[in-house]
């Protein structure tokens, strides 16, 4: 049912969901002036999705509401990604990585903190599928922003990861969860809440746009082959 019709709905919904508690079928339609079978629609397509929960008598709980799924409907729909993210908070953004990265059966961790050569440092998460760790940081940038702020953000990101990287060589664990492979590889990737390509590789550093992330986890390789990625290899003592 996807359409102008559609699209009205979301920015409206949007605009909604980031300033009041509740509203109604009927309030979203004549905010977004579409006729009251597409916002019925509309409605029932996203609450199919789980976006939305309508309760008694068409009330819809703009506090209950799935505002991730929602924004990263709203950009597909081709609605402005600083309209579609004004109200996610950066909890939001690291909540919906670590699901994504969870349904593809990686173990995960954040908010890290630990204490390399006497400098504390933080990961946002990690994504551990064992040979494969993922270092990642994730970037709530609501702007377009230079590709020199996002080569200085990967730059200081290989540097946490190596610290890290580092750190575990050492341990030989990470937080305390114990490493089984003796041979591991830690993978810095970035991810942004949008961008107008599906990935690219920066100094080695994959930036993923929050919308292709699962798809990235899918296919990403767990050990270096022929990819231009910044491998990090963590060779373990034998126990």
């Amino acid at each position: 049912m996807r359409g102008p019709f559609f699209k009205a709905f979301l920015k409206a919904l949007l605009d909604f969901s980031a300033r009041r508690s509740e509203t109604t079928i009927e309030e979203l339609q004549a905010k977004a002036k579409i006729p009251r079978e597409m916002a019925v629609l509309a409605s029932s397509y996203l609450e199919e999705r789980g976006i939305i929960d309508t309760v008694e008598h068409g009330t819809i709980d703009l506090e209950d509401v799935d505002r991730i799924s929602l924004s990263l409907l709203a950009i597909e729909e081709g609605i402005d990604v600083e309209a579609a993210t004004r109200n996610l908070s950066w909890r939001d953004f690291e909540r919906f990585a670590g699901e994504s990265l969870k349904a593809e059966n990686f173990k995960v961790l954040s908010n890290l903190y630990f204490i390399n050569r006497g400098d504390r440092r933080q990961i946002d998460l990690l994504g551990i599928k064992e040979p494969l760790i993922l270092s990642i940081d994730c970037k709530h940038w609501r702007f377009r922003f230079s590709s020199s702020r996002i080569l200085a953000a990967v730059e200081a990101h290989i540097e946490r990861t190596q610290a890290l990287a580092d750190h575990v060589t050492r341990k030989g664990e990470i937080k305390g969860l114990s490493l089984t492979h003796r041979k591991c590889y830690m993978l810095p990737v970035m991810v942004l809440l949008a961008e107008p390509y599906d990935h690219r590789i920066v100094s080695g550093v994959p930036v993923v746009p929050l919308l292709k992330f699962r798809d990235f986890l899918r296919n990403i390789p767990p050990i270096p082959g022929f990819e231009p990625m910044r491998y990090i290899p963590i060779n373990l003592s034998n126990p």
